[in-house]
């Protein structure tokens, strides 16, 4: 998740040079998403005046991340904004 950002289009460009499979999951298809080795979640929202509001940065920040916890994977890396709102 979070392909689109600065990190995760990096991260995407430097795991497919490696050779490895990458498919990149919006926040949108979590429900149709299972059966990754690895899962790398950079998708959240940081708390940034006006960025978005109190309730959507809910759903991305813990309400997503718990549905992407509970998929089946082998390994999960998270990551997260410098100052994330919950």
């Amino acid at each position: 998740t979070g392909s689109s950002g600065f990190i995760g289009s990096h991260l995407v460009k430097r795991l497919s040079d490696l050779g490895h499979k990458v498919v990149k999951v919006s926040h949108n298809d979590l429900d149709e998403f299972e059966g990754a080795d690895v899962i790398f979640n950079l998708m959240a929202f940081g708390n940034m005046a006006n960025q978005i509001g109190d309730d959507e940065m809910f759903e991305a920040n813990l309400h997503k991340l718990y549905k992407l916890l509970n998929k089946k994977h082998k390994s999960f890396i998270n990551f997260s904004p410098s100052s994330i709102f919950l």
